[in-house]
C-alpha cells in the first residue's frame, strides 16, 4: 500500500513465507548480509519442559 497523504514513515516490514523459519544446526552460524540501513530482527524458539494436552473441539 502506499501513503497518500504523502507522509513519510519508518516502519518494521517483516518479511514472512515459506523458506523463512531455519532449522538449527549448532556447527553453522547463520550469517546474513543486508544492507547497512536495513534491521534484522530474529526470535529464538525452544523447546519448553512443560508439555500440554491439546483441547479436543
Amino acid at each position: 500500500m502506499a501513503c497518500p497523504d504523502t507522509t513519510k514513515r519508518k516502519d518494521f516490514v517483516p518479511v514472512i513465507g515459506k523458506g523463512f523459519l531455519l532449522r538449527y544446526n549448532s556447527k553453522l552460524p547463520i550469517v546474513v548480509y543486508v544492507p547497512k540501513d536495513v534491521e534484522v530482527r530474529y526470535r529464538i524458539w525452544s523447546a519448553s519442559a512443560t508439555v500440554s494436552n491439546a483441547i479436543t473441539e
